[in-house]
Formats: structure tokens, sequence, C-alpha cells
């Protein structure tokens, strides 16, 4: 039973949201199409036999009796297969009497409509809150340097703080990478945390593909969940500790550690870790391919422009 109720449920889920995203599709085919004064004759919700609606102007806006698609019907569009008699009436508003430019908007408008409901939806979820990762919002300290890289020059290290940016206070890693990514070719002024000590640099940052800036830094990979029961709290590894190294390579992201842990079978792999201004080795053997950590992620609620950014971008 619980096989078949799942079953229902999924299926209602698909039709409902099939149906939300067919209704956004033929929208934008029937504003366009109504902005060029054409004539529409059916705007239905479903297919097959007209269950209700009403009609207004030349328009019936209908909802039909199988709910797994929708229509728009204009007057005069091509390969017509609807019962309805709606010949052209010659007044110039129908479909095929428009230029070509008009038509294949009403076209490119169903599309665009898609598009807009996923930023739409992007930004409804951004603004009520959704799990990002943590580095974009942790303090910025740096967990890898690429070989040769600008960064590698001045002499960072991994576990430098990087506390000024050009003159301004470094809060936060989105702030300090987009910082970077907006200033190629360019000397950019940095103070760093080291231990105790506070080190003034001058990083020169190199140009990247479409223009942008890169010093070669990454940001420290920072654990969000200790599975209980697991090699890695047998081993006492503890939430937010810092990831500079796992097997000995430096790791750019938190995805580069399900394939080094693999990689081990069971045999025990080092993990150096940062926490707080201690720097820690541990052995750990994994089970069934893994040690038992999940990257750290922050529920971050955004403001409406900055949400529509983020879904923009998504999209």
């Amino acid at each position: 039973m619980d096989a078949i109720g799942s079953f229902a449920n999924s299926t209602v889920a698909l039709i409902v949201v099939l149906g939300i995203i067919i209704f956004f599709h033929e929208s934008g085919h029937f504003l366009m199409a109504k902005a060029f004064g054409m004539r529409v004759f059916i705007f239905s919700f479903g297919f097959g036999k007209r269950l209700f609606g009403f009609k207004r102007g030349d328009t019936d806006y209908r909802v039909s009796l199988i709910p797994l698609g929708g229509y728009v019907k204009l007057e005069g569009e091509p390969d017509d297969v609807i019962s309805e008699d709606t010949a052209p009436r010659g007044d110039g508003n129908d479909f095929l009497a428009r230029p070509r430019w008009q038509r294949l908007l009403v076209y490119v408008a169903g599309p665009a409509m898609n598009a807009v409901l996923a930023v739409l939806t992007f930004t409804i979820i951004f603004m009520l809150g959704v799990g990002v990762p943590g580095v974009r919002y942790d303090v910025p300290t740096i967990g890898a340097i690429d070989p040769g890289s600008p960064a590698e020059a001045v002499g960072l290290l991994p576990g430098d703080t990087i506390t000024k940016f050009d003159g301004e206070p470094a809060t936060d890693w989105e702030q300090v990478q987009i910082g970077i990514l907006m200033r190629p070719n360019r000397d950019i002024a940095m103070e760093v945390t080291r231990g105790s000590s506070l080190i003034p640099v001058t990083v020169h940052s190199r140009m990247i593909e479409e223009k942008m800036g890169d010093i070669g830094v990454f940001p420290l990979v920072r654990i969000g969940q200790v599975v209980a029961g697991s090699p890695a709290e047998a081993a006492g590894i503890k939430v937010d500790d810092g990831l500079l190294r796992v097997a000995g390579a430096p790791l750019r992201s938190f995805a580069d550690v399900p394939e080094k842990v693999r990689a081990a079978g069971d045999q025990p792999i080092s993990f150096e870790l940062l926490r707080g201004a201690e720097r820690l080795t541990l052995n750990i053997a994994p089970r069934e391919g893994r040690v038992g950590i999940s990257e750290k992620f922050v529920i971050k609620q955004f403001c409406f422009v900055h949400a529509a950014k983020e879904a923009g971008r998504k999209t």
C-alpha cells in the first residue's frame, strides 16, 4: 500500500508541476500574440474535451479533460489539428498574416517564460532561505594555493587569513573572490594574519578566461557534519575543522575529498586539519569508502535584489 500511495503522490505532484510549467510556457505564446493584436481563439489548460471556462472577446479560456499539457490556438496557425471551425477572417489579425519577426517572437515567448519561471522560483527559494556552501560566507582563510600562482610568488600560505582586501576589511570569501575576479591584471594590496603576525602583501592578479582576475587561492574547506560512530568521529574530527590536505594533497573544494577517500580503500590516510590556530594530522581508515564527514552548509536568506541576482546565476 505504501508503494501505491507513493506512486499516487508522485503522479499528482508530476501533474501539478507539469501544469505550472505548461501554463507559463503557453502564457508566453498567448501574451506575445495578444501584444501584436493577433486573434487567439483558445487558451486551454489541458487537452481533450472542454470541462469549463469562460469567453472574453475572441478567446475561450478553458480547462480541459486531460491535465498533462495545454495549448494556445491562434487564428491561422499552421498545422492546426484542433476541431473548432476557426478559419481566418481575412482582417490581418491571423497568425500567418503577420511579419515573420512577429511570428518568431510568438514562438520564442514560450521558452522565454519558462526561463522567467525558473528565475522567479529560485528567487522565492533564496528569499525563504536555502543551504549554500559555508565557505562563501566563512572568514577568508586560505586552504590551498596553486603552484606557480601570484599568491605563491608573494609568499602566501595555506592557513593564512585575509583581513584586508584592497584597503577594505575582508569579511568573507564571497567578497574576496568577487573582488579578485573584478581586478584582472592589477596590483591588489592585502593584509593577512599568520598566527599572531600581521603581514602586508601586494599581489598582481593574472587574467584568466573572459578577462577575469585570479591569484591562485582557494577557500579553506570546512567540515559541516561528523557522522556518529564513523571513523572520523573515532579519530577526533570535529565540526568546523578546516581541511588543509587529505592523503598529502591540498584541496580546492570538498568535492576532492570523496575521490581521495575512495582511492585509499580500507588503508589509513592522513587528514591535515586546521582547528583555530592549531594544526593537526590524523590518520583515518575509511569504512566502505567513507570516513563520515560532510561539507559545511549554511542557511542563507537573501533580500529580493540579491535573491534575483542569485536566481539569474543559478538559472
